[in-house]
């Protein structure tokens, strides 16, 4: 009796103190914040924003704080841990207060993982606190640097990612639920145009003014074949940090970056490939060793397009179907300025040809870099180990424009001739003369005034453009009566000032009647035909000029003109170098 009544007792003691402890246990109470940011919804390594817990309140007498603190990132694949192994990781977690140097990930390493199951794909990271002093109000844990493959985001474009976080201790909750915040938001990565250029070979190559504004210059209204590349704007957030990154290269301004991103396990910055098709024979395309952003015009602030080491600036053409890789490396020389700032960089290359009867047509396309392997279309790699791939980042881009986009049109210099009526039967004859006028230097600085025929800077002339010596073949096409065969002859190379002549009877069109079209690789052809009858004793002739018929590629273009202050003040149709045309 007196043994059970000692047990009783002995139990009663410890139920009692298990109340006592019960009661003065210490709980935790957190609050969640997050730092949302921009994220590439085609990026593999992608920076998540970052997530904070405060504590809010404090319950219960002092004590030592044990707790595990899982963050969990439903929908997405992680890339990287906190490991430190160089060329990965990157992941970090730091406290404040009674939390700093308290914090931990768990397990080490391999503290990120990835998990297939429950379907869709979720990122976790566990991270264990503990100390010996009593967190006060403020005190705060905050994760940074957890990288997702956004590629493989389940919610898609502009659908936010977030982050869900479960304090698996008995002593700590969250004050505010649900236990969720917005990390990260997806958008597209990199935004393209191509505008078109024509080059036409005309002893020294000129290019077409096309419709369009001016490119760089305002008050010029030449508008070259150039590549406009571009942040998207994200309408929702003054953010653009999801799109050009900048970590290493050195800025060709300030020889380095200043307010640089933390690394988070990066490897490199963002490269832009240019890929050029089907260049010519005979053309050589030379592209800029660097290229200027639109970041104001100050050292620290600039930002640039470099040409890759790796790379060349010049793309020469060949016989056969050919693509060549330019690829810049981007730089900034204030991260953080480009980061506010929707960037955006127009790539000119040169043109120079070694012939003049050089035809074709020369596609792009632009591919942010590096790639992602799997590349687009491959295996989503959910399951792949965080922290395995050593680039960082990285995206999956597709090549854009899709298909390639016409980038640079060449054609000869050239004039279109009609002779409408020429003949060669019943005793009649037609002599043919074609010239060459191209060269015209009447208003040149180098002439004396008594020489010139519109001097410059006189109101009452017009202005005159001096133009180049051309030179080439021109090939006369037949075409007979009733619709028969067009027949067709080439001449020898006329230069400037110079002339071909011939009889029809001499030519493959003896014997018939109909229409000449001469087609000159040369501007500023011109022409004359005499129709007679050699064999009569009192010959008949007739002569007159052949027609010019305009060229479609430099004829009747309509392009804004510029006046003060690079106000747009009228359209205005030109036909450079021409004013000849079918009435004339």
């Amino acid at each position: 009796m007196r043994l059970i009544s000692k047990r009783s007792f002995v139990w009663l003691a410890v139920c009692l103190l298990a109340s006592v402890v019960s009661v003065s246990a210490q709980v935790v109470n957190y609050s969640l914040t997050t730092v949302p940011n921009l994220s590439a919804a085609t990026g593999d390594a992608e920076v998540l924003g970052s997530t904070i817990l405060t504590v809010s309140s404090i319950s219960g007498a002092p004590f030592t704080v044990t707790q595990t603190i899982q963050y969990q990132f439903p929908g997405i694949s992680c890339d990287n841990n906190s490991t430190s192994t160089p060329g990965v990781g990157g992941v970090t977690v730091k406290g404040t207060g009674a939390f700093a140097g308290a914090v931990t990930f768990s397990p080490v390493p391999g503290d990120v993982a990835n998990y297939s199951t429950p379907n869709p794909n979720v990122c976790i990271v566990d991270i264990n606190v503990a100390t010996t002093e009593t967190p006060a109000i403020g005190d705060a844990i905050k994760l940074d640097g957890v990288r997702a493959r956004m590629e493989f985001w389940s919610g898609g474009i502009t659908t936010p990612v977030v982050v869900s976080v479960v304090i698996t201790s008995s002593n700590a909750g969250l004050s505010v639920a649900p236990s969720t915040g917005t990390v990260t938001t997806a958008y597209p990565v990199l935004e393209t145009s191509v505008t078109l250029g024509t080059y036409l070979t005309c002893g020294t190559i000129w290019q077409v003014i096309q419709e369009g504004g001016p490119l760089d210059n305002p008050a010029t209204i030449e508008q070259r074949a150039h590549i406009h590349i571009q942040e998207p704007a994200a309408p929702a957030y003054p953010d653009f940090s999801a799109d050009f990154v900048d970590y290493t290269i050195p800025d060709p301004d300030t020889g380095g970056p200043i307010n640089t991103r933390p690394k988070y396990g990066e490897t490199n910055g963002t490269k832009i490939s240019i890929w050029v098709y089907n260049v010519p024979t005979g053309v050589t395309l030379t592209f800029p060793s660097h290229v200027h952003g639109n970041m104001p015009n100050s050292p620290g602030y600039w930002d640039h397009l470099v040409i890759d080491p790796s790379s060349s600036v010049t793309v020469t053409g060949s016989a056969t179907p050919n693509s060549t890789l330019v690829e810049y490396d981007y730089t900034c020389g204030n991260q953080a300025m480009c980061d506010t700032t929707l960037e955006s960089f127009d790539v000119v290359p040169g043109v120079s040809m070694s012939s003049l009867s050089v035809t074709g047509t020369i596609t792009v396309q632009v591919q942010m870099e590096p790639r992602s392997t799997p590349v687009p279309g491959g295996v989503a790699s959910f399951t792949t180990t965080p922290g395995t791939n050593g680039t960082m980042p990285r995206w999956s881009d597709p090549l854009q424009p899709s298909p390639a986009a016409n980038f640079i049109f060449i054609s000869p210099c050239s004039t279109t001739l009609l002779f409408p009526w020429t003949a060669n039967t019943s005793g009649w004859d037609t002599g043919l003369v074609i010239d060459n006028t191209t060269q015209d230097y009447t208003n040149a600085a180098g002439l004396t005034g008594g020489l010139l025929i519109a001097p410059t800077g006189t109101p009452a002339y017009p202005s005159i453009t001096p133009t180049p010596a051309e030179y080439g073949t021109c090939t006369l096409y037949f075409f007979p009566q009733n619709e028969a065969t067009v027949i067709t002859y080439t001449t020898a190379s006329i230069s400037s000032g110079g002339s071909w002549s011939g009889m029809m009877s001499g030519t493959p069109f003896a014997g018939n009647e109909g229409y000449i079209i001469a087609r000159c690789n040369f501007q500023y052809a011109h022409g004359f035909a005499t129709i007679g009858q050699p064999s009569v004793a009192l010959n008949f002739a007739q002569t007159y000029i052949a027609l010019v018929i305009p060229d479609p590629l430099v004829i009747s273009l309509t392009i804004p003109t510029y006046g003060l202050g690079s106000r747009l003040d009228s359209n205005v149709s030109l036909v450079p170098n021409t004013g000849e045309s079918l009435n004339q």
